[in-house]
């Protein structure tokens, strides 16, 4: 048995909008998985309902864990200019980084993403001392 290579921070933010992409999402992520790493999925959520969670819940496995974080606490009195496609969940990534200092590094993907191979090839890419490292 060979031992894990470790675990691999995952993030979205999501609200009852877009819970059902995130699913697709999920399910591209989990595909493509490799055994030798542990995946955290975690979902930065606003107004998500039990049905969304359960739904979402579905992706617990042996290696991939999906925990979900409610962020109306985090944000309240925090002031977030909205337009028509900036809603409050585009902000959530900008706390990653306070609320999860455990990580010295994650992945924040849009929920409407598929991937066609491995999380992992991703999060091994060297950025150097950068804070951020960026796809288009």
């Amino acid at each position: 048995m060979s031992k894990k290579k470790g675990i691999i921070p995952i993030f979205f933010a999501v609200d009852d909008n877009y819970s059902k992409i995130l699913s697709v999402a999920l399910q591209s992520i989990v595909s493509q998985a490799s055994e030798d790493y542990d995946y955290h999925v975690n979902i930065l959520n606003i107004n998500l309902g039990d049905k969304s969670k359960k739904e979402l819940s579905f992706f617990n496995k042996d290696n991939f864990t999906v925990n979900f974080y409610d962020m109306t606490e985090t944000i309240s009195g925090v002031n977030m200019p909205l337009r028509d496609y900036y809603t409050k969940t585009i902000y959530f990534r900008v706390f990653i980084a306070d609320m999860f200092p455990q990580y010295d590094k994650a992945i924040y993907f849009d929920c409407d993403i598929c991937l066609n191979s491995d999380v992992s090839e991703f999060y091994n890419i060297d950025i150097g001392n950068n804070y951020l490292g960026a796809i288009t």
